[in-house]
């Protein structure tokens, strides 16, 4: 007898980054606000915004608390899948600086909302985000399609499908500066920013 379990997305759960490797990101990114500052993308809102896992300015340590993050995200998807055979590859992160006055408006992350025009990533098949802080006001989440908005506390991450029922998006910062790390996830081998090896790779 084969038993099929309902999946419930969006997986929400608290304390899942460590308070050790939250304060050590937190150090290194007050020190490097500029890197945001000079980040630019092919999409001009993300313009001052980022700093990418790319970046040679990383330390060896953030960098590692970025991947041991991905992977550990990517996992938690994976098993909450339970009858998915293929592997679920996770793209390399990034740090999101969002200022006061930044909000983003319900998108989803593989398909436009009118489910016609051209999306800019339509191979992502899960996004997801953690906050690095809570010292500020506004900046949920919110799924307007699921009623369902989340407060953003420090540690918490929030990991959702990419399609249209999952449209998702955050309200205004009104005061103080919010920190995220976003990823991306994808049965696309050809999108992929670390493979299955790397799950045991410390480095």
């Amino acid at each position: 007898m084969i038993i099929h379990m309902e999946i419930f997305f969006p997986i929400i759960e608290d304390n899942f980054l460590t308070e050790h490797s939250i304060n050590l990101l937190m150090k290194w990114i007050k020190y490097q606000e500029s890197m945001f500052d000079e980040h630019t993308s092919s999409i001009e809102y993300w313009n001052g915004k980022c700093i990418h896992y790319s970046d040679e300015r990383i330390s060896k340590e953030v960098k590692y608390i970025l991947k041991k993050a991905s992977l550990g995200m990517r996992k938690f998807i994976q098993i909450n899948l339970p009858q998915e055979s293929r592997y679920l590859y996770a793209e390399l992160p990034q740090i999101v600086r969002w200022r006061e006055g930044d909000l983003l408006t319900p998108h989803a992350d593989n398909i436009e909302q009118d489910g016609v025009s051209p999306n800019s990533s339509p191979w992502r098949d899960f996004g997801g985000v953690i906050i690095l802080n809570s010292d500020f006001v506004g900046g949920k989440i919110y799924y307007p399609n699921l009623n369902l908005e989340v407060t953003p506390e420090k540690g918490l991450v929030s990991l959702h499908p990419a399609g249209l029922k999952y449209t998702h998006g955050v309200s205004q910062v009104r005061e103080g500066c919010r920190y995220t790390i976003s990823n991306f996830f994808t049965f696309n081998k050809n999108y992929a920013g670390f493979y299955p090896e790397d799950e045991s790779d410390s480095n």
